[in-house]
Parts: structure tokens; C-alpha cells; sequence
């Protein structure tokens, strides 16, 4: 489970599974569709934390998959 944040505000914006992970980023399956390429979110899971930027959204039937790009590990 990871969740996401907007920087600055520290607002909770969703909570998702992580899917794959690597050194340089990740990919999240949730359900919501307003993220956009170019954001950066604060992301928190059991592993990791930092802030990571979004690359690219795949809006499917009944969830979104996206893919994160990690620009710093806390």
C-alpha cells in the first residue's frame, strides 16, 4: 500500500497498491483519475518514502494504473 501527498499541502490525495518497484521508480494501480503527468506527490509506503513525479497514466475500465518517477528518497 503506498499513499500519495501533495507537496507542500500534505494532503492525503489517494492510497494505492504498488504494483512493480525499482531503483529509479514505481508503478501504482488506484482509482483516482485527476493525477496528471508532471505532478509530484510525497509517497509513503511500508519500504520507502520521498517525493516522486508522475510520468504516465493508464486509465482503464475500473482503476488507473501510473507510473512514478522517484526524484528523491527520503
Amino acid at each position: 500500500m503506498v499513499r500519495l501527498f501533495t507537496v507542500g499541502a500534505e494532503r492525503l490525495v489517494l492510497e494505492g497498491d504498488m504494483q512493480d518497484v525499482s531503483s529509479s521508480g514505481f508503478r501504482l494501480e488506484h482509482d483516482n483519475q485527476r493525477i496528471r503527468s508532471g505532478e509530484e506527490y510525497r509517497f509513503e509506503s511500508p519500504d520507502s518514502s520521498g517525493l516522486a513525479r508522475v510520468m504516465w497514466n493508464r486509465i482503464m475500465d475500473n482503476s488507473v494504473e501510473t507510473g512514478f518517477f522517484i526524484v528523491l528518497r527520503d
